[in-house]
């Protein structure tokens, strides 16, 4: 197992600093400190837990972590302020576990239920899962979050792009292919864990993360939970989403619009369309 984690704190400490000279500096930093990577191998992340990576056949997000120790922080953060202990937390798009295992690691009473659509992110995703000393609080799925539970042709990547696979050829990368992949609501699994109280939904699915909204309206109107949502300007294009539709989305279901990690409100198509340069994840919080 590789423990860079005081590598890891250094890092971080300069990728937070946001001033012109120490972002460069902070981008060429981890390969000054982290070894090259040889093969698949254990690290332990920045946060404390352990974590199975491949940043030779994923040079995308498993790369990443590999040098940094962490993922999406800004979303990690908010996330871990807001879970108290018992809630439920509902990761759609889990990938190998990068917002479960942290939740997990650090709230000891939370429950989570993680999707995976991807075939073979979710064999990566099941290792990590069989290992972890929390599986009975651990719930994971390979299948499709989306507004029905028909079965989906999911476009497929190489393992180094396996982080772009998607319901829709976004365009993004090139694709090799599609597979079958097994359609769910999240009203259809909330409903069948007897209605526990969700309190956090996190959704990252390539551009069809409104249609994974869509299937849990009752989950949402009667839980209010927070959610955490990705919403890529390039992924829309295939689906046909507008900037409109989000919010439009949230006024129906009496939500507010904030881009992280500024927590800056989002009034209207203009506001969130001018914060797509910085950002492509939001919090939507229900408005009380």
């Amino acid at each position: 197992m590789s423990d860079y984690q005081l590598r890891y704190k250094i890092i971080s400490f300069f990728q937070d600093i946001d001033i012109k000279g120490f972002r460069r500096f902070a981008d060429v930093l981890p390969k000054w400190l982290i070894p090259s990577p040889k093969s698949a191998c254990i690290i332990k992340t920045l946060h404390g837990f352990n974590l199975i990576v491949d940043p030779i056949t994923d040079e995308g997000v498993e790369r990443s972590i590999y040098y940094t120790g962490t993922y999406e922080k800004g979303s990690l953060y908010v996330m871990k302020s807001i879970l108290k202990q018992g809630d439920v937390f509902i990761d759609i798009g889990a990938n190998i576990g990068l917002m479960s295992i942290p939740i997990l690691y650090q709230n000891q009473k939370v429950n989570v239920v993680s999707f995976e659509a991807s075939p073979n992110t979710y064999g990566y995703l099941k290792r990590t899962w069989e290992k972890c000393s929390f599986k009975a609080r651990w719930t994971i799925l390979n299948k499709a979050v989306s507004n029905n539970n028909k079965e989906i042709d999911l476009y497929i990547a190489s393992n180094a792009d396996g982080a772009y696979e998607s319901i829709m050829d976004t365009k993004r990368v090139s694709f090799s292919g599609t597979v079958k992949v097994q359609g769910i609501t999240i009203d259809e699994v909330w409903n069948n864990m007897k209605n526990p109280a969700v309190s956090f939904i996190k959704s990252d699915i390539e551009g069809a993360d409104l249609l994974a909204l869509e299937g849990a309206v009752g989950c949402i109107s009667h839980c209010k939970p927070l959610i955490i949502l990705e919403w890529n300007p390039m992924n829309l294009i295939p689906f046909d989403f507008k900037n409109q539709h989000l919010l439009q989305f949230c006024q129906l279901n009496k939500y507010k619009c904030y881009a992280i990690p500024s927590l800056i409100p989002i009034h209207n198509e203009m506001e969130l369309g001018l914060n797509a340069v910085l950002t492509e994840n939001y919090l939507l919080a229900p408005i009380n």
